[in-house]
């Protein structure tokens, strides 16, 4: 059928001859193929039921004209609720034959209704009317082949009453007929008999609920002896949730595939004071109190923040169709003076340099807090202190200083350690690489020189051996070469252990004379003495720790 059709249009006649007329038809028919094209696609989709297309309804015998609409859409809607049908939207059908001039109004004869069909590229047309005679409206339908202009059915339904009972009832009754299926006047339309219905989903193992009644099954389920008609399907997996309906027809096994996705839960939050601003997942979502009805379920991060209090974290988990109810009491920043003896030591706070002492920390989470301070010359310091919420605090700290005997016995050991101690790391870091260069550079000269010795000693052995002249000249060239080889390795051994030696003394001068330590620091001093008795003098170490 899409292929005749096709074949239709690209011969459809031309109704003028003018080449602009030429022009908007070559344009028009293009336009056709690519609409033709998309419900090719659409129709390898829906394979297993037949294609139809439903014309405006004629009204006559009294029924106004401008219920026809009205009327055709409910037909259309019930005729799609049987699920025997694939109905083509009203709006795409108008657009079709919009583009072709074709007019629906009117086109009640067997061959106009079959010439639209073909257009629509449909299997089947369906055409009819709504009239009254009296008191009685008669509703005439009949499903038209297109291929073969052939009537398939034809279903009549009288009632008597209003137009309404003809919109929520009557058309009902005609599509089923239409369709085939029983209807049960008594009971509202109701289909009569019973189907069954196999379920799959992606991911598997998902509850089932029919109607809202959970079943015993997971998917993929089957589920038998459902009564006919339309059912609604709920799979439920954590919090993966997938709904669909489904028309059961009886004596029938319907399958229905349903990709279950994340579902929703609300979340209800009210602080004490209310006011602050909620961030769900750090999205701002408005300020409390304040209600979500549509939140993805699983787990979230909830932050409340405030001006003046400390912000609020907490995971929650939303359940499925779950209202989680929170009620936070916010807790004011407290405020704290940090003095330290010595004054202007570093501030640490959260792994940061806050400032200076004496310092005011305007806005500081109530709870255990630790700080870290440090100052040139003292030890480093770590205190906690338990701040209440929106109370002032002081904290007030004496530094322990660092002792220059301290720094003088760790610099012996290791030359620059004292410096390090005493904070001078990038000194101290110096005079360690240059005192272990010089050090390895006179050993290894040490060893060079203590080979270039012994060259010497072999080339003197061959110059006392030596018997002829010529061999007593090159057995000395070669001794005075390998001397002057001693030399040279002795000299930069010596300057090696003169450079380690200067150093290391260095070292020390530093750390008991330049390096700055607190005042009252104890260590190593010098103190000179004069003795009038005997007219001596003399230079005493003073050490203490």
């Amino acid at each position: 059928m899409f292929f005749q059709t096709m074949i239709k249009l690209l011969t459809y006649p031309v109704l003028s001859s003018s080449s602009c007329t030429r022009i908007k038809t070559s344009l028009l028919r293009l336009k056709l193929i690519l609409l033709f094209i998309l419900l090719s696609v659409s129709l390898s989709n829906g394979a297993g039921k037949s294609h139809v297309a439903i014309l405006m309804l004629e009204v006559s015998g009294g029924v106004p004209t401008s219920y026809a609409p009205a009327l055709t859409d409910r037909l259309r809607q019930e005729i799609f609720e049987t699920d025997v049908f694939r109905v083509m939207e009203r709006a795409e059908m108008n657009d079709i034959l919009k583009e072709i001039g074709f007019q629906q109004a009117g086109c009640t004869s067997n061959e106009c209704i079959v010439q639209a069909g073909r257009i629509l590229g449909v299997a089947n047309m369906v055409a009819g009317s709504v009239s009254k005679m009296g008191e009685i409206y008669t509703i005439n339908i009949r499903l038209i082949k297109v291929e073969t202009a052939e009537i398939l059915r034809i279903e009549t339904v009288d009632c008597m009453g209003s137009i309404e009972e003809v919109l929520t009832r009557r058309l009902r009754q005609a599509a089923m007929k239409l369709a085939g299926l029983e209807y049960d006047d008594q009971m509202g339309g109701e289909i009569i008999g019973k189907g069954n219905v196999a379920i799959s989903s992606s991911p598997s193992g998902a509850a089932v609920f029919v109607d809202g009644r959970m079943t015993d099954d997971k998917t993929p389920a089957a589920l038998k002896e459902l009564s006919a008609g339309k059912h609604t399907i709920r799979l439920e997996k954590g919090n993966l949730v997938g709904t669909k309906q489904v028309f059961i027809l009886p004596g029938i096994t319907s399958e229905v595939a349903i990709q279950i996705k994340p579902g929703y839960g609300a979340l209800w939050v009210n602080s004490d004071p209310p006011g602050g601003e909620v961030f769900i997942d750090k999205n701002k979502v408005g300020q409390t109190p304040v209600r979500l009805d549509t939140i993805q379920a699983g787990e979230h991060e909830l932050k409340i923040a405030r001006q003046g209090y400390t912000d609020h974290l907490e995971e929650i988990h939303i359940g499925l169709n779950e209202l989680v109810k929170l009620d936070i009491s916010l807790k004011k920043l407290s405020q704290l003076y940090i003095i330290s003896q010595p004054v202007g030591a570093k501030i640490q706070y959260n792994d940061k340099n806050i400032g200076v002492t004496p310092f005011k920390l305007s806005q500081c989470s109530p709870g255990e807090q630790e700080f870290s301070i440090t100052h040139q010359g003292y030890k480093k310091l770590k205190t906690q202190i338990v701040l209440q919420s929106g109370k002032i605090d002081t904290l007030r700290l004496s530094l322990i200083p660092k002792k220059r005997s301290t720094g003088f016995l760790l610099s012996l050991c290791i030359p620059g350690a004292g410096q390090m101690y005493s904070g001078k790391t990038v000194k101290g870091l110096g005079i360690l690489t240059i005192q272990a260069a010089a050090g390895f550079s006179a050993v290894y000269y040490a060893g060079e020189h203590k080979l270039k010795v012994s060259d010497f000693n072999e080339a003197r052995e061959q110059y006392i051996a030596a018997k002829y002249p010529d061999e007593i000249e090159q057995a000395r060239l070669l001794m005075d070469s390998r001397y002057d080889d001693t030399l040279d390795y002795r000299r930069l051994r010596d300057g090696f252990i003169l450079a380690a030696a200067a150093v290391y003394l260095y070292n020390l001068i530093d750390i008991v004379f330049i390096d700055k330590f607190p005042p009252s620091a104890p260590g190593i001093g010098f103190q000179a003495s004069l003795n009038d008795e005997n007219q001596s003098c003399g230079l005493k170490i003073v050490y203490g720790f």
